[in-house]
């Protein structure tokens, strides 16, 4: 399934004073009405910012954003961010190489890497708080390859994305995306790949391997030094082997069902 992503409008100008902007006349009436001369939108009547990846910023339609509607950019926020109101402003300090993240302010380059809520904000609408990422995951199949993107925990089919991401030509990382909505990669190299084999797949991920077999399966987890340190045995179907009660470090594993065998690298941190 070829994998598509959308970037919020709001985020074009992020890197632009945006303390100074008028307000937008609809916001205590109608925050979505129209504001084509450009202005700061609101939600709900009040002025609205939106938590965008690592940074917090005013939903405007200046600059590049200044043929869309109010009802446009909050809709983008809420669908790939988070919507706060109450967040604050000021036109200090200014020096960029001690920027105070406590508000939106020129030494942030107003809002770069400031969360919102940190910065006294209440969330509104859109993605949850309490949300978490599953894995970096870089499709090969995307609208905008080289690019690097998470799965959240409240997606729907979030653990699905990461066994998908797993297999075939993708790139998984077992953290999440560095400057979140950025595009970024992590550093290092990828980790986690699915090996798979008719009747039986195995993935690592955490302290567990997720594993789908026809029939039961043994697993058994080694050192690299070839001590075997885990044994046990699943079900067929999916099942997952938690790995919990192992110190830290690099293993293998080597799982068996049938005639299929499959071995994995294990790292848990």
């Amino acid at each position: 399934m070829k994998k598509v992503f959308l970037m919020p409008m709001i985020a074009i100008a992020m890197f632009v004073s945006q303390v100074g902007a008028q307000e937008c006349a609809g916001n205590t009436t109608d925050p979505n009405a129209p504001n084509p001369s450009g202005c700061n939108c609101g939600y709900q009547g009040v002025k609205a910012f939106c938590q965008h990846g690592t940074g917090c910023y005013t939903i405007n339609n200046i600059y590049e954003n200044l043929s869309s509607d109010c009802a446009t950019l909050v809709a983008d926020c809420i669908r790939d961010g988070m919507v706060y109101t109450g967040v604050s402003e000021k036109t200090t300090p200014t020096d960029i190489n001690n920027p105070d993240l406590s508000s939106i302010n020129p030494s942030n380059k107003y809002g770069q890497n400031v969360q919102c809520k940190t910065a006294g904000g209440t969330w509104r609408a859109g993605n949850s708080e309490s949300r978490t990422s599953l894995g970096c995951c870089k499709w090969a199949d995307t609208d905008k390859p080289g690019t690097c993107w998470d799965i959240w925990s409240d997606d729907p089919d979030g653990e699905a994305q990461v066994t998908d991401c797993k297999g075939g030509e993708n790139q998984y990382w077992d953290s999440a995306c560095p400057n979140q909505g950025s595009g970024n990669c992590p550093g290092g190299s990828p980790v986690l790949k699915v090996n798979h084999a008719a009747g039986l797949i195995v993935a690592t991920h955490g302290r567990a391997l997720h594993i789908s077999s026809d029939k039961k399966a043994t697993v058994n987890l080694y050192t690299l030094a070839g001590q075997q340190v885990l044994s046990g045995s699943v079900q067929a179907g999916n099942s997952v082997f938690s790995l919990m009660g192992q110190n830290p470090g690099v293993y293998y594993a080597v799982v068996q069902s049938g005639s299929y065998t499959q071995t994995v690298n294990v790292v848990l941190k």
